[in-house]
């Protein structure tokens, strides 16, 4: 599509007419910009030298928050735009969302980051100070149960009164409060509790951090293979996750194939799945696949994560859908409404971090910081682990007054509960 788009602006009669309907460009997020997209908006700003008429275009982006590089996000891109156009560039290295108490941890992060605005800046004169909790609990359902009283108890009497300042009013409405997570799976024990509790909540993720592992993301994929909507993206996935570029996606025996090959990351316990023939029976073949117990307490209890939430799809999707109508294609919506498409409705929101940036909140949980979880457990080089931490870094950023920060000391795998370690990331939370 973005090929397209520039193709089209290649044409000197478009490329004039969108210079006499736009006067200007401006671009928000662009620390996420891909090359193609910088390509896209440096035609409609600049286009064709011979053509008369620039627009004006202005970038607003922090390389501290690129968190979409899986997607080619490449934060240098600003950079090559002060070359390009000549800009002149603006630090804005002031935070006037956040408490100060919040915006102290906040730079403790940015300092290990580095870049432009991460010294600390204390010409600003923030007048509500915040507050700042990190919990630890016995199990995840207790970590759910106390997020859902937290966030109960802010809608029922507001933000405490240290958090505000004087004068600030302290009620909170519940699309002003947030429980974060890095992954979809670590909010399933917080939303039931939640819901128990009468909450109202709207949620929304995206594919790439619905599942905690690879093997939740290659079920999907393996679901989506059988939409006929989907077998085209379904196909690239697959490929790359297996590392197959000529992988069929038309021949079961391929992908069984390739998936027993890839004995190091446990895939080979997928192939059934290839097999199911009807969606109840691909749930049931992904609640059938079992790992060994050597394959490490965070690859199971993010499997297990995995297993549930499939299942829960599932039983909510059968549980409004006539028997005669159930499809591998509806369930397939259904799962990409499941991701993506509840945030726009009333209540308090559970969002995984990438979905949530942009935004922000008066009150704002982290759940799931524990080693493995937050960061990833799958994140072993130096680049994945930056990448762990500027995502962390948008997650506390989103919070204005309150920030709530938690982790389970222990996450059950089907061997039983296994205990846990705390989040590396939490050592930055001190308040200078």
């Amino acid at each position: 599509m973005l090929t397209k788009a520039i193709d089209l602006l290649h044409i000197p009669a478009i490329n004039s007419l969108y210079k006499r309907i736009y006067g200007f460009v401006i671009v928000d997020e662009a620390q996420n910009l891909t090359k193609q997209q910088y390509t896209l908006i440096k035609e409609i700003s600049y286009g064709d030298e011979e053509l008369r008429g620039v627009i004006p275009i202005m970038l607003m982006g922090d390389p501290k928050q690129s968190i979409i590089g899986f997607a080619g996000a490449e934060p240098s891109l600003l950079d090559k735009f002060t070359v390009d156009f000549n800009a002149r560039a603006f630090a804005l290295s002031k935070n006037f969302r956040s408490s100060s108490s919040l915006v102290s941890v906040a730079q403790n992060v940015a300092r290990e980051l580095g870049g432009e605005g991460s010294r600390n800046d204390r010409s600003l004169d923030y007048p509500a100070r915040g507050v700042l909790q990190i919990e630890a609990f016995f199990d995840e359902r207790a970590e759910g149960d106390y997020v859902a009283g937290w966030v109960e108890n802010l809608l029922e009497n507001g933000l405490p009164p240290e958090a505000v300042a004087d004068g600030e009013e302290s009620y909170v409405n519940p699309e002003e409060v947030a429980v974060l997570a890095r992954y979809s799976s670590a909010l399933r024990l917080t939303a039931d509790a939640m819901r128990q509790n009468g909450l109202v909540i709207a949620s929304a993720h995206q594919g790439h951090d619905f599942m905690a592992t690879d093997l939740g993301a290659v079920s999907m994929l393996l679901l989506r293979r059988n939409s006929p909507s989907h077998r085209m993206a379904a196909t690239l996935g697959l490929r790359r996750v297996l590392e197959e570029p000529l992988l069929d996606i038309r021949s079961n025996h391929e992908i069984v194939s390739a998936l027993r090959a890839k004995k190091d990351n446990y895939l080979n316990a997928l192939p059934q799945l290839a097999n199911a023939p009807t969606p109840a029976g691909f749930v049931s073949a992904v609640q059938d696949c079992v790992l060994p117990e050597e394959a490490g307490d965070l690859l199971l209890a993010g499997w297990l994560a995995d297993q549930k939430l499939i299942a829960d799809a599932w039983e909510e999707y059968a549980d409004i859908t006539r028997p005669s109508e159930v499809s591998w294609q509806q369930f397939a919506f259904h799962l990409d409404r499941s991701q993506r498409s509840r945030d726009l409705g009333p209540g308090v929101r559970l969002l995984t971090v990438h979905k949530a940036q942009g935004r922000e909140f008066k009150a704002v949980a982290v759940v799931g910081m524990n080693d493995g979880q937050f960061p990833d457990f799958r994140a072993k080089s130096k680049r994945s682990r930056t990448s762990e931490l500027k995502t962390f870094y948008v997650a506390i950023t989103r919070a204005g007054r309150a920030l709530l920060l938690t982790r389970a000391r222990r996450r059950a795998t089907r061997f039983g509960a296994r205990p846990t370690s705390p989040s590396p990331f939490l050592g930055y939370l001190t308040i200078r």
